[in-house]
């Protein structure tokens, strides 16, 4: 006869006010949502038409007592005669509105995430830090390192760093395990898929991901800061060192040969037959400060060329 008999939750949670205790199904038809009601009404004809079926959920917008809707997930039990005829619908239905804009938060969160994950030129990964085990990559590494995306599902993070890398490594995992909630970065020799060795700073936080304890990274390839330091740092000790030979070895031939000179204009010098002597002295220390010249020249040259070619 399609009566309807509700329980108390329906004033308390719906705020519909119950003016008898048994309403018609057309009044709970009436609060479903219009672009809901008819999918609903549809499902349970084909339910109750199906002999073995005693079971169904379902899931629609409800119509509450002040006017908005909320989400609903209804749970019911068919109760059939011997023939398998229904009689009678036992439900509960229960406001899932909450999770579902927890679930929507959620979704778009990890709709943000892949896309910073993803779409990030850095390269940048997952790993699971029990493990070590990659669990995400993003296009970056894989057009970095050379895996692809199956290929690296099947590494660890000891398979991206060269041999004697891994002691590093395990101090750093040592480290974070001790305190997952440490934001790490270090600078460290990362290793390709074709063998190749380059400089990385990595930059990794902690990370809930598949239910697992995860760290997420993101690398910065810094082989050529390091080129550039390493060249400057060359560049300074030759700088150093051409300071060093104008300041000590070019000076003392110099003072020699300021030294000898004095001596030949001194007219108070009677010794005139030691000028032969003092002449090849001058002259050894004129050479000498012509070779040391022409060492500053040189090292000066090269600091030239490699200026060039970096400048290029």
């Amino acid at each position: 006869n399609e009566d309807v008999y509700w329980g108390s939750g329906y004033v308390k949670h719906f705020g519909h006010a119950l003016s008898e205790k048994k309403v018609t199904l057309q009044t709970r038809i009436n609060h479903i949502h219009p672009d809901d009601v008819y999918r609903v009404l549809n499902e349970l004809k084909d339910l109750l038409k199906t002999p073995d079926q005693n079971y169904f959920e379902m899931k629609y917008r409800f119509l509450k007592g002040d006017g908005s809707y909320i989400d609903i997930h209804e749970k019911a039990s068919i109760l059939r005669n011997e023939n398998g005829d229904p009689f009678r619908v036992v439900a509960s239905m229960r406001d899932v509105s909450e999770a579902n804009r927890y679930l929507d938060k959620l979704q778009d969160s990890e709709k943000r995430y892949n896309d910073l994950f993803h779409l990030s030129p850095q390269p940048s990964w997952v790993y699971d830090l029990e493990t070590l085990r990659f669990m995400d990559v993003n296009s970056a590494a894989i057009e970095c390192y050379g895996y692809s995306r199956k290929e690296f599902m099947k590494l660890t993070l000891s398979d991206i760093r060269p041999v004697d890398g891994i002691v590093p490594l395990m101090k750093e995992i040592n480290d974070v395990r001790s305190d997952v909630d440490r934001i790490f970065s270090g600078s460290f020799k990362h290793r390709k898929k074709n063998g190749e060795e380059f400089d990385v700073r990595i930059h990794s936080n902690p990370i809930h991901f598949k239910e697992r304890i995860c760290r997420q990274v993101v690398a910065f390839d810094i082989s050529e800061l390091t080129k550039q330091i390493k060249t400057i740092e060359s560049q300074n000790t030759k700088f150093n060192k051409i300071a060093w030979m104008q300041s000590h070895v070019l000076r003392a031939p110099l003072v020699r040969m300021m030294g000898l000179t004095n001596l030949l204009l001194d007219p108070e010098e009677k010794n005139q037959g030691d000028n032969k002597f003092l002449l090849e002295e001058i002259r050894n220390s004129s050479n000498e400060i012509d070779r040391i010249t022409r060492d500053i020249a040189e090292i000066t040259n090269e600091l030239k060329i490699k200026q060039l070619l970096n400048d290029e």
